[in-house]
């Protein structure tokens, strides 16, 4: 990418150049991921979805996919922390 914005204006001209670019920045692998780690006594959740790094230590959970917006109003319904490991799974089954 760094060579392609370096050089790629003087190698494809103005026009294509543009429109690789779009191309490139648009483009999506469809995947997406949920990242949890612990370091140093914090916890560490982040959501990336289409490259976009979402941090979601503050909700205190993460979600992605179809599904999103039906989960998070299951879990947003009440305080997640209320609730048992097995009453939260059901909800999210």
């Amino acid at each position: 990418m760094q060579s392609f914005l370096a050089s790629g204006f003087q190698s494809f001209g103005a026009k294509e150049f543009a429109k690789l670019h779009e191309s490139i920045r648009s483009f999506d692998l469809g995947i997406y991921f949920i990242v949890f780690g612990l370091s140093q006594g914090f916890n560490h959740i982040v959501a990336i979805e289409s490259g976009v790094v979402r941090d979601c230590r503050e909700e205190g959970f993460a979600i992605i996919g179809s599904g999103f917006h039906m989960a998070l109003g299951i879990l947003s319904a009440r305080s997640i922390k209320q609730l048992s490991v097995e009453q939260l799974i059901y909800r999210l089954w």
